[in-house]
């Protein structure tokens, strides 16, 4: 059962005049932004996360749980009201066989939304082998089927269930499959694009409703946010850990440090794409680190002893920490971000006559991408 619905418009305005004062602040990677220098407020609440430990900073990141100064407190209070959507009831899950624990949260999840539903037949929009599309069709006792670009999928679901009617399909702009009717869409974490091609899709499809969340922001086109703001979108609203901003800041260190070191030696934008590195790299020593980068770069090395003392230095540690934590202020606008791309997507729908909501359908502890668009003619 969903609580309540909103004014998707109005939710939409609300955070976009929140959002432009701060646009300096997410509209950029920070290491991207780097020799900027922010205002009084921002500056503030880096020097102020810097103070704390890493499980403390866990907790207000998880939280939206705000630092111990008024003007942070009355930043997170207005962010943790414009993130509040209407939920889904949670329900007690079982691990379906051979499903990892987030795939069988979010099958149980869909199979309670579904299950008072009138459903013929269920299109599942890159379904992958089938597993959603298995359990719909065993539980709600209607003909699902499952479309995927990837060959290899499709033919690894065939051989697993003959529950599911799987089909070798391309999600793309200006579709025009033909759907066996009455028809309901399902597209569970269609990447990038692919979600906005099927709620372009849904109006000429003559379905009943359409099912979709979005992942992977970073992956859209030609979107007024840009692909720094999308990405922060992405990896929004997950719980986080103790180690897990151990591990990030080891590996911002490591990451930002080398970006400061070619801005200074090779004049180079400290935001250099770089390759991925092994993660050892990151627990060993930074000059293997550096060094290995230099050479992926192809730039001329530097001496061993000019890297250390370089890494090592006041000023490096000093501006790195400043980075990492101006990140950790960052962070709270990815959820807002996130809800714009997908209120934008709604408010389409709505345009076009259907009946629209918006609400978390999982837990945000198992699935963080967890916003569905319910669109029904």
């Amino acid at each position: 059962m969903i609580a309540k619905m909103f004014d998707l418009v109005q939710k939409y305005e609300k955070i976009e005049t929140f959002l432009g004062p701060y646009n300096e602040l997410w509209d950029g990677e920070i290491l991207n932004e780097f020799p900027r220098i922010y205002g009084s407020p921002i500056e503030k609440w880096a020097k102020l996360y810097q103070e704390l430990s890493c499980s403390e900073k866990a907790e207000r990141l998880s939280n939206y749980s705000p630092l111990n100064d008024s003007d942070h407190q009355e930043l997170l209070s207005q962010i943790n009201e414009l993130i509040k959507l209407p939920q889904s009831d949670i329900v007690d899950s079982s691990r379906i066989y051979k499903v990892n624990e987030k795939k069988s949260h979010e099958i149980h999840q869909i199979l309670n939304f579904y299950k008072n539903k009138k459903i013929t037949n269920l299109y599942d929009f890159a379904g992958g082998v089938g597993h959603t599309s298995e359990q719909l069709s065993k539980n709600l006792n209607i003909c699902c089927h499952c479309l995927d670009i990837d060959k290899n999928l499709i033919e690894t679901g065939i051989q697993r269930t003959q529950e599911v009617h799987f089909h070798h399909y391309e999600i793309h702009p200006n579709m025009k499959l033909s759907l066996e009717l009455p028809a309901d869409i399902l597209a569970l974490h269609c990447c990038g694009d692919l979600s906005q091609n099927l709620v372009d899709y849904f109006p000429s499809s003559n379905a009943k409703s359409l099912l979709n969340l979005g992942c992977c922001y970073h992956k859209i086109d030609n979107h007024s946010f840009c692909h720094q703001a999308r990405y922060l979108a992405t990896r929004s609203h997950g719980m986080t850990s103790e180690e897990d901003i151990k591990e990030r800041e080891q590996f911002k260190t490591y990451r930002y440090s080398f970006g400061l070191l070619l801005n200074k030696f090779y004049d180079l934008s400290p935001a250099t794409t770089l390759k991925s590195s092994l993660p050892e790299l990151y627990q060993g020593n930074f000059i293997e680190y550096a060094e290995e980068q230099l050479k992926r770069l192809e730039l001329s090395p530097l001496k061993s002893c000019l890297i250390e003392d370089f890494f090592n230095s006041n000023d490096t540690l000093q501006q790195v920490k400043r980075l990492i934590n101006l990140g950790h202020v960052r962070a709270p606008f990815g959820r807002l971000i996130e809800i714009q791309l997908v209120l934008k997507r709604a408010i389409e729908l709505k345009e076009k006559g259907f009946e629209v909501q918006v609400f978390e359908l999982f837990d945000r502890a198992i699935s963080p991408r967890n916003i569905a668009i319910y669109a029904q003619s």
